[in-house]
């Protein structure tokens, strides 16, 4: 039998990164624009084009929305702080060279695609989103409103 490298996640099926440029970008000047790089991000770690990834920087709840819209696709994200970029694929996030929270495609255990039209990465991590496969048969099941088990 052919001996394989473990992959780096639960998804044997999940594509190969596309990366997917940030179309919009956040300024401090406009109140209420917010940048997509969360959106242009799980794109690229999903392999899909950004219109299929709603802007869930406008969401009052992202993180919950961002969860809820991956659980429709059969995954979820688990959310670790710390400054280390995670050997999974994930969302890895933190400051930006323009002095801005922002997030990019992690996996391997480096940043390996910036969606920002610089291509300058983060000058500081601050915590990661570890794309998972959901339902995971290990773990309870539990509600993201009101964390009770369902």
């Amino acid at each position: 039998e052919e001996h394989r490298p473990p992959r780096m996640t639960g998804f044997p099926d999940l594509p190969p990164i596309r990366e997917v440029p940030q179309p919009v970008l956040a300024d401090s000047d406009v109140p209420g624009l917010y940048g997509n790089c969360v959106q242009a991000a799980l794109a690229s770690a999903l392999g899909l084009e950004l219109e299929v990834v709603p802007h869930f920087a406008q969401f009052t709840w992202w993180d919950i929305a961002v969860r809820l819209w991956l659980r429709g696709r059969s995954m979820d994200w688990e959310s670790q702080e710390g400054n280390a970029v995670p050997n999974g694929r994930s969302i890895v996030a933190g400051m930006s060279p323009r002095d801005t929270e922002h997030a990019v495609v992690g996996e391997g255990g480096k940043i390996v695609w910036d969606p920002h039209p610089s291509r300058a990465g983060l000058t500081v991590v601050t915590n990661y989103y570890l794309l998972v496969r959901w339902p995971d048969p290990g773990k309870d099941r539990i509600c993201l409103f009101c964390r009770q088990p369902v």
